[in-house]
């Protein structure tokens, strides 16, 4: 799952509520503990949430901190910070005074031309959005966060015997037409799937 998606299921929690505290209590697993502070329900939690959904989504060298600031300042080791440009499920960070400092954190949710959609926790006391332009001066930037590649099923005993015997249908040691069918399916395995398999192969060739 990605990173807009997860903080999308939590839009409408509420501080103080039982999945604000499970949010908060799930950031206080992340091991080794952000810069060593556990982070309490009376806490600000923007960029809390916003690492407790990172966490959940498997990302890459991701910047975790209970600080909007100091994940500015990891996402900025990382390389993975920029001043403009962003995408779906980057994280925006917002300097609402122009000082420098970052002040607020959020996910991307959606991008359409100038305006974009942010997932924020702690947005007046909750997970909520905000609509704003990409180019407002009171965005800082914003950081694309990798995520792992999840890693590919092994295929059964069954798909393994499908690919070899689709590779010998594109050999013509099956024949065609209805021989095809009578000797796949005296082999045991199911024509249409054999031939779905052929159509596969023969596509990424």
């Amino acid at each position: 799952m990605n990173y807009s998606d997860l903080a999308r299921r939590f839009l409408g929690t509420k501080e103080g509520s039982q999945q604000h505290h499970h949010i908060i209590d799930e950031y206080n697993k992340i091991k080794p503990l952000p810069n060593g502070y556990r982070m309490t329900y009376r806490d600000a939690w923007c960029a809390c949430f916003v690492s407790y959904v990172l966490s959940k989504c498997g990302a890459v060298k991701a910047p975790y901190s209970a600080s909007a600031n100091d994940m500015r300042s990891k996402a900025i080791h990382y390389g993975e910070y920029r001043r403009e440009g962003p995408k779906v499920n980057d994280i925006v960070f917002y300097d609402w005074k122009h000082s420098g400092h970052i002040d607020h954190v959020g996910i991307v949710s959606k991008v359409d031309g100038n305006t974009i959609e942010v997932i924020e926790g702690n947005k007046n006391d909750s997970v909520g959005k905000r609509i704003i332009d990409k180019h407002s001066t009171l965005i800082a930037g914003y950081a694309t966060v990798p995520q792992k590649t999840p890693a590919k099923k092994p295929k059964t005993d069954h798909e393994k015997e499908i690919v070899g015997i689709a590779h010998d249908v594109i050999k013509g040691k099956f024949s065609n037409g209805k021989t095809r069918i009578a000797l796949l399916k005296k082999r045991g395995v199911d024509p249409n799937e054999v031939q779905a398999k052929v159509n596969e192969l023969l596509r990424s060739k």
